[in-house]
């Protein structure tokens, strides 16, 4: 299976999102290098099913909770299972981190939604709750994590280096492509069932390697 372009990566994702197209892009390019083909057996040891498929390098169980179903090596079945779970998980971080004053800068946000796919959404719930939603803060405290050292969280909120402006819809059709302002609107109806299922899980998860 080819390659997508990261125009198509981009099409794909303003087709079935409103969050924002550079978090795609920028987490597409980390994730596979755009190749819709990656199969990784044993990536997610944790997890009922190990293995992780496709563009965004997602499990079936990740699937599963998205309610879409068919192939996750189609980059189109694979665009939406992770734009329906990467709402539903910025729901949970926007309220943890409302908690704390809000965000630092308006793009944190991304590198925040990112880190929950990469490293779990609770090490990402459980950093905002000790330290607050600063991504500036948390590279200063973490440099050598992987996450921060490889340009993951900072290459979400640009769009990474393959980014253009001129991958966006031109005749303003589709879903909004900015913060994703509807998203957050939609999600704030159960926000407050996000804030009680983070407060039981607070005291639960652990962070991977301790790292927050």
């Amino acid at each position: 299976m080819p390659r997508l372009t990261p125009a198509e990566v981009v099409s794909l994702w303003c087709r079935v999102s409103d969050l924002s197209p550079r978090f795609a892009l920028g987490s597409a390019y980390h994730e596979t290098r755009y190749n819709p083909g990656e199969n990784d057996v044993g990536d997610q040891p944790n997890q009922a099913d190990s293995t992780s498929y496709g563009l965004y390098q997602l499990n079936r169980t990740e699937q599963a909770s998205a309610l879409v179903w068919g192939d996750l090596n189609d980059p189109e079945v694979n665009t939406k299972v992770f734009a329906s779970i990467s709402a539903a998980r910025l729901a949970s971080l926007e309220t943890a981190a409302a908690a704390k004053g809000g965000w630092t800068s308006d793009g944190d946000r991304w590198a925040y939604l990112a880190m929950a796919h990469n490293m779990g959404l609770g090490s990402a719930l459980k950093t905002i709750a000790r330290y607050g939603g600063n991504w500036s803060a948390y590279k200063a405290r973490n440099p050598s994590l992987p996450f921060v050292a490889k340009g993951y969280g900072d290459d979400v909120i640009t769009g990474g280096p393959d980014w253009s402006d001129s991958y966006l819809p031109l005749d303003g059709s589709g879903p909004m492509v900015g913060a994703g302002t509807e998203t957050l609107i939609k999600y704030a109806l159960i926000a407050c069932g996000a804030w009680l299922a983070w407060r039981l899980y607070k005291g639960q998860a652990a962070v991977p390697g301790g790292i927050v």
